[in-house]
């Protein structure tokens, strides 16, 4: 894991402890923390579903995003939800 994507893993989970369960919402997708852009929809692929979105961490409002992934169905990288970050 690159050093960056490593400081932005601990930063989420710092400020991701902070938030109460009762703050988000139960049938919804949203970040751990910060803010979240541009759902374009599940796609179903090989018998998973995948949601791309945009995605800035280090606060609640626009910034420079970063493009993720989102698995729903178990990872054959780490049999979790995913996030696959990179730049946009």
């Amino acid at each position: 894991m690159s050093e960056m994507l490593e400081k932005a893993r601990k930063y989420e989970d710092e400020q991701g402890k902070q938030i109460k369960a009762e703050d988000r919402p139960a049938f919804h997708v949203s970040p751990y923390v910060g803010w979240m852009n541009d759902p374009n929809g599940f796609s179903y692929y090989q018998g998973e579903y995948h949601l791309f979105y945009q995605y800035y961490p280090y606060d609640t409002h626009w910034n420079s995003m970063h493009c993720c992934l989102l698995y729903t169905s178990p990872s054959p990288r780490d049999g979790l939800l995913s996030r696959m970050p990179s730049s946009a």
